[in-house]
């Protein structure tokens, strides 16, 4: 129903009177049907398709005889708000970049707005807007978040700041799960190599996105002797769970007392965002050597028999580098 009317004659019939509606929206004027209720009362009937997302004033007008009023207005009319969606680009809900964009769609031409909520902070924080296009398409890229785990909703207005779509959660929405930041890579938390065996044991720890389990293969690592001597991986095994993985595999049956040096390759180690392997403290001299993107080498010095833990490897190169580094350095302090 868009209006109501009652005439003067109450045994009026419907087919004597005719009803222009006037939807308010700058559209054409169109004809409603006039249904009668009794009693000389009528229903005057349409239906319209708005742009979206506005309060509209309609204006009706009838004709006929024997009409009370023949302009009856106003009649409020809401129309539906629109839809709103909107995925990653990755479309995989991990983000490796602390400004992740999100694409979907709205009412086309509406201001799109993006917050987020976390686990620390329950108030939506606003950390994006843009424009829909013709379409309906937008692209927004967020402001900076820290690592974490984040609910994420949009909202849309028309041209004219009234609301075109409600507040839509899009993370975690369905089979998706919370939009995760995680623009650090994984590392190795611990390390053990047990002489009598020739097995060594890793934990390679990802608090986020856990660990790409194709990239743990055996491939990416690999044990020596400091006299160069290289030890075939065998056994290779891999137990994850949702914070990291444990990795295990043999050298040999035994070895014996020495130092064993042990590399994981970086570029081959990565996270379920796609970060690599972020070694920082089993670096050659790490307080110099700020980098990050470093292969895991470590040191096990062992008497044979004892199970050994890791120390920090300085490869010979390094050692020469370090000591011109500082000769440098020092005669530069003289000069001054």
């Amino acid at each position: 129903p868009v209006a109501t009317f009652l005439t003067q004659n109450p045994n009026a019939l419907a087919g004597r009177y005719s009803a222009l509606i006037n939807w308010g929206d700058g559209s054409a004027l169109t004809a409603g049907t006039i249904v009668a209720n009794g009693a000389g009362a009528f229903t005057v009937l349409g239906s319209h398709t708005f742009a979206g997302g506005n309060n509209y004033s309609v204006r009706v007008v009838v004709t006929g005889t024997g009409v009370s009023s023949t302009a009856i207005s106003p009649a409020a009319i809401t129309d539906q708000l629109f839809p709103i969606s909107g995925v990653l680009v990755s479309t995989t809900g991990v983000s490796r970049s602390s400004q992740p964009s999100i694409q979907g769609k709205a009412e086309p031409l509406s201001i799109v707005s993006i917050f987020t909520t976390s686990p620390t902070s329950s108030t939506p924080t606003l950390v994006g807007t843009g424009q829909a296009d013709s379409g309906g398409n937008f692209m927004i890229t967020t402001s900076t978040l820290a690592d974490g785990r984040y609910t994420v909703l949009a909202s849309s207005v028309d041209a004219s700041g009234r609301p075109s779509s409600g507040q839509t959660v899009l993370y975690p929405a369905g089979s998706r799960g919370a939009l995760t930041v995680d623009t650090v890579g994984p590392n190795v938390s611990n390390a053990t190599f047990n002489p009598r065996t020739g097995r060594v044991t890793l934990v390679l720890a990802d608090s986020l996105s856990g660990l790409q389990a194709n990239t743990l293969n055996s491939a990416n690592f690999s044990i020596r002797s400091t006299s160069g001597k290289a030890y075939k991986v065998s056994g290779f095994k891999v137990q994850s769970s949702p914070t990291g993985s444990t990795v295990t595999f043999n050298t040999a049956k035994s070895s014996r007392a020495g130092t064993y040096v042990l590399t994981v390759n970086s570029s081959g180690v990565t996270d379920g965002a796609g970060n690599t392997l972020d070694e920082r403290f089993f670096v050659p001299f790490p307080g110099t050597y700020n980098r990050t993107g470093q292969n895991y080498t470590a040191a096990f010095k062992t008497n044979g028999s004892a199970v050994a833990t890791p120390t920090q490897y300085v490869p010979p190169n390094e050692v020469v580098a370090a000591r011109r580094h500082r000769s440098a350095v020092r005669r530069l302090l003289n000069r001054n």
